[in-house]
């Protein structure tokens, strides 16, 4: 029986031996088939993971150029940008924003259909030596009337290498009248930055080549403007727009025993020039080496057979009595027996396990006396914390009735709002009429009256101070009568009852503006047609108080009117170059008046169901523009 004791602790050391080398072995035998295998998918991963940085750098590069190239693009489309007219200011500002904002550090030159340079950005670079059109490429794009962008240009003009990308400019009908060129200078941080943010370790780097294989950008910048190794290789690839990975030979590199290095190449074309990303990186560096590959699984595989038996050995050795005395004691406690003590087993890892395992007994007893009071205390909290709910849910449910009482009677109080308005406003154009018509039928008539007799009194009167007092009331009449009409024109004026509201909208324009000595540029848009009442009143207000604004405040040199009719609206836009405001605080209501205005304009457009635009700011002039549907048979 003593002897079965002591062979159970070697018998378990064995088995743990026994099947620690076996299970190694069979992890060594695997990882010698695999390891070929998976040396050889890692690489193929490993390329297909150079050639998409080869094209995802491709792509970054396309996409800087193609923004850049759009802002040659945009030049022409410029507010004021106008061959014909011989003024080159607006020309100029194009120009100097698109050379500011572009990788054409080397300028930007805008050509006539001669191919003659008319004007530069920059001005001030000294005197123009250009003579874009005698290289043969660029000519046929010129004449093509074609966006080009061109390869790498040796020899060109002070002796350096540039590029050109060329975009026609054509006149309103299409017609060719002339072409942008904007130069690159590769040697420029701007070209290089592109390509700079990619990372290839050590001794990998990244050339851009054009279509006939020199270098116009690298990370190393020993290599620009050179031609490669590769170079017809890579034209061949461009040519056919192809993308291509694989393993080569880098004829200009050796190791330090004297043999060439094997490099990672992958090439990727661009798409808005002729040209490639070429990227290269020692196959060293990317570890796809089979040699090295063998020599870390070997070295990785001894290490673990050594660790596993090591562990076996001691495993088997220190843990077999311990664990049996701890076993039993676990199984007392899932039996539930919490009261028997765990015996002490020492001092080392085995034996704090056991004390361990002694304050855990201790502690779960405690923690089940602990649970069972927690129980109780939860079920009583729990029993609180719902009445307080519904007590809070009762509160809620009335806030929430509350609540949407006083929405709908703000909801019923702004629409009696804005009915009233539209009264107060109808009401306001009817009593003007009113008022109008009396003073004209009354007043007016009564002062004509009035003029007449004094004009027969004039003509009885043959001289003397009886005349001239005569006389001077006639002159007092008159001018109260023209006051009359004026007033009568103010109130409601009839040329936007006769004539309509084109009409009414010139009239009220030049009314209120040449006696300020304000320039009116008046547009008309559409087909006219009659609009209902009330829709033509509301446009003719909002653009009678808009005018006075601009005569009161915009001290402006001149405002320009432009009316739209629709299908389905009618619009009306005024535009003045005087000193502009800030509209939000403009719109604040304040004292004297301030602010009324634009929201009585706001008013009467929103009750006709359209919209007002204010777009103002200091020092850029003013522009108000309202837009109401019609037809409608009220507002």
């Amino acid at each position: 029986m003593k002897g079965a004791r002591l062979r159970q602790p070697w018998s378990l050391r064995g088995r743990v031996l026994f099947l620690v080398s076996v299970g190694m072995l069979v992890v060594f035998a695997l990882i010698g088939v695999s390891s070929y295998m998976s040396m050889r998918e890692s690489s193929k991963q490993i390329l297909q993971e150079r050639l998409r940085l080869a094209q995802t750098a491709a792509a970054h590069l396309d996409f800087i150029l193609q923004e850049n190239l759009n802002r040659l693009v945009d030049i022409p489309f410029a507010r004021g940008f106008d061959l014909g007219d011989r003024n080159w200011g607006p020309e100029r500002e194009s120009l100097r924003d698109a050379y500011l904002h572009s990788i054409f550090t080397g300028g930007i030159y805008l050509l006539g259909s001669d191919g003659q340079i008319l004007i530069r950005e920059p001005q001030g670079a000294g005197p123009v030596r250009r003579d874009f059109l005698s290289f043969a490429p660029v000519a046929k794009a010129f004449q093509e009337g074609r966006l080009y962008l061109t390869d790498l240009l040796p020899g060109a003009p002070e002796g350096r290498y540039v590029i050109w990308a060329l975009v026609p400019v054509r006149g309103r009908a299409g017609e060719e009248r002339g072409a942008l060129i904007g130069e690159i200078d590769p040697g420029a941080p701007r070209l290089q930055e592109a390509i700079a943010t990619v990372q290839l370790g050590k001794s990998g780097y990244i050339d851009v080549v054009d279509s006939s294989g020199l270098v116009l950008a690298s990370t190393r910048l020993e290599r620009l403007f050179s031609a490669g190794d590769h170079r017809e290789t890579l034209s061949g690839l461009l040519r056919a727009r192809q993308p291509q990975v694989g393993a080569c030979h880098d004829c200009h590199t050796s190791t330090h025993l004297g043999e060439r290095e094997t490099e990672i190449m992958a090439f990727s074309p661009l798409r808005a020039a002729s040209w490639g990303i070429n990227i290269r990186q020692p196959e060293r560096e990317l570890g796809t080496s089979p040699s090295l590959w063998g020599w870390r699984v070997a070295g990785m595989g001894t290490v673990l057979m050594i660790m596993a038996l090591i562990v076996g050995w001691g495993t088997s050795q220190s843990i077999l009595k311990p664990t049996a005395t701890l076993t039993r004691a676990a199984r007392q406690i899932a039996s539930g027996d919490l009261n028997s003590p765990i015996p002490n087993l020492g001092s080392d890892e085995i034996g704090e396990l056991g004390h361990c395992f002694e304050a855990m007994r201790l502690r779960l007893k405690e923690s089940i006396e602990e649970v069972r009071e927690w129980n109780r205390q939860l079920e009583r909290r729990v029993a609180e914390r719902t009445l307080e709910l519904e007590e809070r849910n009762r509160e809620l449910s009335r806030l929430l009735r509350e609540n949407a009482a006083l929405y709908a009677q703000v909801r019923e109080k702004e629409e009696l709002r804005g009915e009233l308005l539209h009264k107060v406003i109808v009401a306001q154009e009817e009593e003007r009429k009113r008022i109008s018509r009396e003073l004209h039928d009354e007043t007016s008539q009564s002062l004509t009256a009035l003029i007449l007799s004094l004009e027969a009194a004039l003509a009885a009167l043959r001289g003397g101070e009886a005349r001239e007092r005569v006389s001077a009331s006639k002159d007092l009449a008159l001018k109260s009568l023209e006051g009359v009409h004026q007033l009568i024109a103010g109130l409601r004026p009839s040329v936007l009852d006769d004539l309509g509201l084109q009409a009414a909208l010139r009239w009220i324009a030049e009314q209120t503006l040449t006696p300020a000595q304000v320039s009116l540029h008046y547009e008309v848009a559409g087909t006219e047609r009659r609009l209902p009442t009330e829709v033509e009143t509301v446009v003719f207000r909002v653009v009678q108080e808009a005018i006075t604004n601009v005569v009161r405040h915009a001290r402006a040199e001149t405002v320009m009117v432009s009316l739209e009719f629709n299908e389905d609206a009618v619009a009306v836009d005024i535009e003045d170059d005087g000193r502009g405001f800030n509209v939000r605080e403009g719109m604040k209501l304040g004292e004297g008046g301030r602010g009324w205005g634009l929201m009585g304009m706001q008013e009467r457009v929103a009750l006709c169901g359209g919209e007002l635009v204010i777009d103002s700011a200091p020092g850029r002039g003013t522009r108000v523009r309202l837009a109401i549907p019609v037809p409608a048979g009220v507002c």
